[in-house]
């Protein structure tokens, strides 16, 4: 029951972000798919891809997935408190 509230809540945040974010172009998601389950987490990445590409928004994506971090059109690391 825990986890399901959770994963509720997660999600009403991502639709209140994506919802704010097509009207103001900037989308910051810090470790989005954190506390969702695998299929989940994927629904709510394809949609902040989605509104990149849609609305032309800023997308800064924090994440320790090196996969996801991949998709992105350019990285920066952080090591250490350090950008390198």
């Amino acid at each position: 029951m825990q986890r399901t509230l959770a994963k509720i809540h997660h999600l009403l945040l991502v639709g209140i972000m994506l919802w704010l974010s097509a009207s103001v172009g900037i989308l910051f998601a810090d470790e989005p798919t954190g506390s969702l389950d695998e299929a989940s987490g994927a629904r709510v990445i394809e949609l902040l891809f989605q509104l990149n590409r849609e609305n032309g928004s800023t997308l800064i994506l924090v994440t320790h997935d090196p996969h996801l971090a991949k998709r992105c059109s350019r990285q920066l690391t952080l090591q250490g408190g350090r950008l390198v």
